[in-house]
């Protein structure tokens, strides 16, 4: 009878993969680090037994999952402590970047567009069928599907019900042990990982289908500033924080 696997101890790193804000690219970098980890591992949601072994013998996980519901996930299948990170980005460009990916996904690969659920893509029909040189249709696009479009990043980072919100961005920012935006990517690998900061990498970086200036100026920009505040404000507090955080590390260095 072979032995029982002793089950780790040691802090689990976990990567709350927010949708296109720089997650492939942190993701690589931990693949770099370490093979002994999982990224996307929201695909085993339907088999808790097989991603409790998972959980209880990988350096790292990472999924497309909202805070919230990962933490209490995880605190379920492991007694590890648990090492949250995660990355944002400026808001336009994470709305226009995930806009653009639901057209790309057809023109990719029809294989890999049929194993996306349906609504998304009926999502992908609409957009790809549109005058997405028109401000006005894709406005119309982005206001059809809110959860799609509206304060995503801020849903995946402190989480999409009320009752799992902090009260304040400190309490939120506070849940991780690092938070930044695309531009730290190094910095918090290096945080999550103990090694030196890696060389600039970018990851699953597509053409764009549409134009990257609609989602600035115009309809789109006032809808954006309208229904995507949340994600602003986040976007602005970790900026905020991340920049604190360089001029305390300038003062030491003085």
């Amino acid at each position: 009878m072979a032995p029982e696997t002793q089950a780790r101890r040691d802090p689990l790193i976990v990567f709350v993969h927010v949708p296109k804000a720089g997650g492939s690219t942190v993701n690589t970098h931990l693949r770099q680090f370490s093979a002994n980890g999982i990224d996307h591992c929201q695909r085993y949601l339907r088999d808790k037994a097989r991603l409790a072994r998972i959980v209880q013998n990988v350096d790292w996980i990472s999924g497309h999952i909202g805070f919230p519901p990962f933490r209490t996930l995880l605190s379920r299948l492991t007694d590890r402590e648990l090492r949250f990170f995660t990355c944002v980005r400026d808001p336009a460009e994470q709305v226009a970047s995930h806009y653009n990916w639901l057209i790309r996904i057809r023109r990719k690969s029809l294989l890999g567009y049929l194993r996306h659920p349906a609504d998304i893509r009926r999502v992908s029909r609409r957009l790809r069928g549109s005058d997405n040189g028109d401000p006005a249709a894709v406005a119309a696009n982005l206001a059809a599907h809110p959860a799609l479009f509206f304060n995503v990043q801020t849903r995946y980072v402190f989480g999409g019900k009320p009752a799992q919100r902090p009260r304040t961005m400190a309490q939120g920012l506070a849940r991780y042990e690092a938070i930044t935006t695309t531009e730290g990517i190094g910095a918090l690998v290096a945080k999550m990982t103990g090694d030196a900061a890696p060389a600039a990498l970018r990851e699953n970086a597509s053409p764009y289908q549409v134009r990257a200036d609609l989602f600035r100026d115009g309809p789109v920009r006032a809808l954006l500033d309208r229904e995507n505040a949340r994600d602003t404000a986040l976007f602005d507090a970790v900026r905020v924080a991340e920049a604190g955080r360089a001029e305390a590390i300038r003062a030491e260095r003085d």
